[in-house]
């Protein structure tokens, strides 16, 4: 039985790598669209803490405002004994360091506008400068004369857009790749205007939906962690059975995939763990190595 199960992995492995290759770019680029998105391979971009800023032309580190005097209790005894006060030179130390990076940030985007004084250079400068923040602080101030609700409704819009961008289009995006991959497995040609199927079929908003609702149920199994993953294994074909039939709701395509898995988690189970050395140099590549080929 185990030597039969191994031939069937093999085998799909085999069908995928052909479909693969036959729709390779169109899939490749679709996967490089997930990473901007964040919908999928999302540990292309976490694998470290630290933030490249385009403005000071250097990474910094969750450490780079920490400095040479922290917590060190013996240190700062010794400095109070001699009439030194080590929370001054602390401050005056992140104090430089803000002005040093604050000139590092004016120069190198001096070169990223390339000295150009047109409208575009003045748009760049306008976001990039945070002036966007200040004008929409400035006049929600002017408005409710308060700087304070001026901030929270600042915050709450900005949630509220965050969130329509995750439940409209990075999670529907989710299943629009698995519409993709289903039309590559079944068609010789997948246009790039097949992302947009939900549009077309005026049912973006019923998948966007039922995406969320998917996301809601796994977040809240997730809470009891093993439930979380014997449930990532029932819900798994939900986005395929959304991409395959739009109309369904999604109540019913979870309640669909639940049973299509009953018995068979344990088999996708042990096919996710056949791909544990690609997944590992997937990590190792940014997950770079799973966009372009796993």
């Amino acid at each position: 039985m185990n030597k039969e199960e191994s031939r069937k992995r093999r085998l799909f492995k085999q069908n995928a790598r052909k479909v693969l290759k036959h729709h390779y770019f169109v899939l490749m680029m679709l996967c490089l669209v997930a990473i901007y998105f964040g919908s999928e391979f999302r540990y292309v971009t976490s694998q470290t803490n630290d933030t490249y800023n385009i403005l000071t032309g250097r990474y910094i580190e969750e450490t780079d405002y920490a400095l040479t005097i922290d917590d060190n209790s013996i240190l700062e005894t010794a400095l109070n004994r001699i009439g030194i006060d080590a929370s001054d030179i602390k401050e005056s130390r992140l104090a430089e360091e803000r002005e040093e990076i604050r000139k590092s940030g004016s120069q190198n985007l001096r070169k990223i506008k390339g000295g150009s004084r047109g409208f575009l250079s003045r748009v760049v400068k306008y976001f990039s400068s945070g002036d966007i923040i200040d004008t929409l602080i400035d006049a929600g101030v002017s408005i409710f004369h308060s700087e304070t609700i001026a901030m929270a409704i600042l915050i709450i819009a900005g949630l509220l857009v965050t969130l329509f961008i995750w439940a409209f289009l990075k999670n529907v995006y989710i299943a629009i790749l698995r519409r993709i991959f289903l039309e590559a497995r079944s068609y010789k040609t997948v246009p790039f205007s097949h992302v947009l199927f939900f549009r077309a079929v005026d049912r973006w908003k019923k998948a966007s939906l039922s995406m969320v609702r998917l996301s809601i149920y796994k977040l809240l199994w997730w809470i009891t962690v093993v439930g979380g993953v014997i449930k990532h294994y029932s819900y798994m074909l939900v986005p395929y059975i959304i991409a395959e039939n739009p109309d369904i709701d999604g109540k019913e395509a979870i309640r669909l995939s639940q049973r299509m898995m009953d018995g068979r988690k344990m088999e996708a189970f042990i096919l996710d763990c056949s791909f544990i050395g690609w997944h590992i140099l997937g990590y190792l590549s940014f997950g770079l190595a799973e966009a372009l080929w796993i």
